[in-house]
């Protein structure tokens, strides 16, 4: 018989029995979730989270819900833990979507908030449902917020590709709204989701070129003039037209606009010379002489780069490489993705900062504490007569 390869079993995993002091902490403070204070409701909220097996976490979301009613400072806090929690356990917090349905007279960092856990729990089924209550807050006078919400539509599109093409369609429909600040946002969430499939865009990139001449917000514009000298090759009778345009202002742009004009030199250099030529050495020249010494700094640098000189520099024959390399999509995550490894409920989880005095969580242990660790002694009391109360007091 052939000697196969020795096997070797993996010992099963012993199937897991909770402490009954576990069980009694969990069952104990259950009925907690129903207490007039916030504070409580909180706590053991907490306690369940980090403590109780995942099939009985689920207990603690509508006392959770329960507490939105209460003062926006109450909301707040409740918010901010509800956020982190959302997007560890999602299909907890599913069946109350409509409880983070914004109010107009919330505050603006209740209504962020929100946004924010609404965000977390949109998936493939309810996702039709929260991009047209998205589409109401758009229309809300308070800018901050109508800035979140585009944000927010973006991260939706991220994370739930069918969707992705009705949301940028929505955003360039945004583009033409008479708030600057609308367009701005719009257009910098646009770059990142063309930044996913660019070649299917070529349309989009056009009409945002156009928007150079409208659009004063330095975000944005510096996000435009990236996208096009990113995807140049798709707009190749544009390109040039705009960075014309561009070099003719350059001396009253933003620094951040100004940075984004010599990087679209840059590369229409290395694209499309023949046409660009005299106007990247014209960018470049006023660059040489800006008052920032950031730009002047890259100016110099990339004219080292992409101008070869008499000596033949050994980078400039890489400088396509370093240019036009494809670059990876950017990731739109939770501002709260980073906040879990901070305790719910407390300060540092609140701040997103170590507060002094925090202490971390400690782990699980491998092997559990003898349960006699817990037990505490109580003190016996005896019965004592009068007369020996008596010979004490003599004492």
């Amino acid at each position: 018989g052939g000697g196969g390869a020795p096997t070797t079993t993996v010992p099963a995993r012993k199937p897991y029995v909770m402490d009954p002091d576990h069980r009694l902490l969990l069952r104990n403070t259950k009925p907690l979730l129903q207490s007039r204070s916030a504070a409580v409701v909180m706590a053991v909220a907490q306690l369940y989270f980090h403590l109780a097996p995942k099939a009985e976490v689920g207990v603690i979301a509508k006392a959770l819900v329960r507490l939105l009613r209460s003062h926006s400072e109450v909301q707040y806090v409740v918010l901010q833990n509800v956020a982190t929690m959302s997007i560890k356990r999602r299909g907890m917090f599913e069946p109350y979507l409509k409880s983070f349905y914004i109010r107009s007279t919330d505050p603006t960092q209740i209504k962020i908030l929100k946004l924010e856990v609404l965000t977390n729990l949109a998936n493939e089924t309810n996702i039709p449902t929260v991009l047209r209550e998205f589409q109401t807050y758009i229309r809300s006078m308070d800018k901050d917020f109508v800035a979140a919400t585009i944000q927010a539509i973006g991260r939706c599109a991220t994370n739930i590709g069918r969707v992705r093409d009705t949301c940028l369609n929505g955003l360039v429909q945004l583009l033409s709204n008479r708030d600057e600040l609308v367009v701005a946002e719009s257009v910098v969430v646009i770059k990142k989701l063309l930044q996913m499939q660019p070649a299917q865009h070529g349309e989009i990139i056009k009409h945002l070129a156009k928007l150079t001449d409208n659009i004063q917000v330095p975000m944005a514009r510096a996000s435009i003039l990236w996208l096009i000298g990113e995807y140049c090759e798709h707009v190749p009778k544009i390109a040039p037209d705009v960075l014309r345009k561009m070099a003719k202002s350059f001396t009253a742009e933003e620094d951040i606009v100004k940075l984004q004009v010599i990087n679209l030199a840059a590369k229409l250099y290395l694209t499309n010379s023949k046409q660009t030529k005299l106007l990247t050495q014209y960018v470049l020249s006023l660059a040489k002489y800006d008052q920032n010494y950031d730009i002047r700094d890259r100016a110099r640098f990339t004219r080292q780069l992409i101008v070869p000189s008499e000596q033949g520099g050994a980078l400039s024959r890489h400088a396509k490489k370093l240019f036009l390399a494809p670059k990876p999509a950017p990731v739109l995550e939770s501002s709260f993705k980073d906040r879990d490894h901070f305790q719910l409920g407390s300060l540092s989880h609140l701040l997103n900062a170590k507060a002094t005095g925090y202490q971390e969580l400690p782990d699980w242990p491998e092997e559990a504490p003898d349960p006699s660790v817990r037990n505490v002694e109580v003190p016996e009391w005896t019965k004592c007569s009068n007369r020996e109360k008596r010979k004490e007091k003599e004492k």
